[in-house]
């Protein structure tokens, strides 16, 4: 019956635990796994809990009696670690901080069986998600239990905390989608959502207790974890903890902190609050089952509130004086955080980046292109904008239309006097202006003022063609068709031109 895993059916046979005097590990075992199978099948949360409790006591008399056999103290660690999640924070607390003390004999084996535990489900292709997932939880719980009896005096259980930390990295790693170090066909196919792998996210002190080799995989799958949980005050604390740490990259760090939590800014993603999917209809009901078009105060709300947060999350970073900021991801958020309807506005790019006279000429480069992109395609779509519900008169989406691009040609000025040998800057300018000169020939085909500006553009690519061949024949640049097409591109599409 016990081989058959039928242990409450066992019940009628087992000798009786002994009234006084100690009972044998095996039958100990037995009765608790007894007490175990039928608190399973109990409906009655108040006897299902005491069953429970029965069960982990002869377990852990077993696991904690030096007396006994080790391979039997090695099966009562094993099932009262799946007994854990289950039961009393206060019989689980209690418990935990006897095993982490002194020599620690149960808890070193209470830590290599989590470990093994999460190594084997993570490696089940079938398994299920919440079951890895209190694993987790029961490993953050075991560390920071043990954190709390040993201190700074890591010694013996480096090995343990080392082992464990990298069990979470491959979890969050394939919950972020990240490489992780099994095989495609040799890991769990459904994977556990960040918000709720959250939780189980090393703190300060245990990623300061890991090992330094480990330090900066399990940090970052802990900053990225957070940041894409949307949990940006996590993600800060993590890398607050780390910042003077000189085995971990605190670029990199911050990068991903910023790339990660940019998905979380924009504003046009669908969101759970019933005001904030409210929309307009002809009649003025705010229902999202009656129909009509988005609700744009709410939208821009939230990219004003976006940007706010972005904005707080980088003056703290500048605090921290974290060396070479990651300008790639930070503009990448700084534009995530925009409605697909709003053009950039020059007092948030300076709230965020400083004056634009002034940026970086990376920075400058990256918000021009991003704007002349979206000036090409959303800014300038009237369906857009009532998709959007901005409520904006043609009139008006022209003035912003134009504003956006005297503001993107602001930017390739700053950034050509900053680097006068690159071409990338003049580039830009020419694509803008002859973006601009095309957007006033259809709302007006007169030519008086397209004309002037189509040739602005093309001198601005004569330029670049220019600079760029001088920066190559010197060697300051790899082979590349890009001016010379986006050029003749342009010349192509020139109306005037007619080609």
């Amino acid at each position: 019956l016990v081989a058959a895993e039928m242990h409450a059916e066992a019940k009628p046979y087992l000798e009786p635990l002994p009234m006084e005097g100690e009972a044998s590990a095996q039958l100990r075992i037995r009765h608790g796994r007894y007490y175990l199978a039928i608190s399973r099948s109990e409906e009655d949360l108040k006897i299902k809990r005491d069953h429970q409790i029965e069960s982990a006591d002869l377990f852990s008399s077993v696991a904690e009696d030096s007396t006994v056999d080790a391979t039997e103290r090695t099966r009562s660690v094993t099932l009262l670690t799946q007994l854990l999640p289950d039961l009393p924070h206060t019989w689980t607390t209690t418990w935990r901080q006897r095993v982490f003390a002194d020599s620690g004999e149960v808890g070193q084996a209470l830590l290599s069986q989590l470990g093994s535990q999460a190594r084997a489900q993570i490696q089940n292709r079938a398994s299920n998600p919440a079951n890895r997932l209190k694993i987790l939880q029961s490993i953050r719980i075991a560390v920071d239990t043990l954190l709390d009896q040993i201190g700074d005096d890591i010694g013996p259980w480096q090995a343990s905390i080392d082992a464990l930390a990298i069990a979470f990295s491959d979890e969050a790693n394939l919950s972020l989608g990240k490489p992780i170090s099994l095989p495609a066909n040799r890991h769990a196919r459904q994977m556990i959502r960040p918000r709720d792998l959250v939780d189980a996210t090393p703190d300060q002190r245990w990623l300061q207790a890991i090992a330094p080799s480990l330090r900066q995989a399990c940090a970052l799958a802990t900053i990225a974890c957070a940041a894409r949980a949307d949990e940006p005050d996590r993600a800060m604390d993590a890398l607050r903890a780390l910042v003077d740490d000189p085995a971990v990259d605190i670029s990199e760090l911050a990068s991903v902190l910023i790339s990660e939590w940019s998905r979380n800014l924009d504003p046009n993603r669908p969101d759970d609050d019933f005001f904030e999917r409210r929309i307009v209809t002809a009649s003025g009901v705010f229902f999202s089952s009656f129909g009509g078009q988005r609700s744009a105060p709410l939208t821009r709300s939230k990219q004003r509130r976006s940007l706010r947060h972005l904005g707080e999350v980088v003056a703290e970073l500048r605090e921290m004086k974290v060396p070479d900021l990651d300008w790639a991801a930070l503009v990448d958020a700084f534009a995530a955080s925009h409605s697909q309807a709003e053009v950039y506005l020059r007092e948030d790019i300076e709230a965020l980046f400083g004056p634009v006279d002034q940026l970086p000429v990376e920075v400058a480069e990256q918000l021009a292109k991003r704007m002349w992109r979206q000036l090409q395609r959303n800014w300038r779509s009237p369906e857009l904008q009532q998709s959007k519900g901005t409520r904006r008169t043609t009139q008006e989406l022209q003035q912003e239309v134009e504003r956006g691009y005297q503001l993107g040609l602001l930017l390739t000025a700053y950034a050509r006097e900053k680097a006068a040998d690159s071409w990338q800057a003049l580039m830009l300018a020419g694509n803008l202006r002859f973006d601009l000169a095309e957007y006033w020939h259809e709302l007006d085909p007169d030519l008086e003022r397209y004309v002037p500006q189509r040739e602005a553009a093309f001198a601005r690519y004569s330029d670049a063609v220019r600079i760029y061949s001088e920066q190559f024949k010197v060697g300051n640049e790899p082979r590349a068709v890009t001016p010379h097409i986006q050029w003749f591109i342009s010349a192509l599409g020139a109306t005037e031109l007619g080609f």
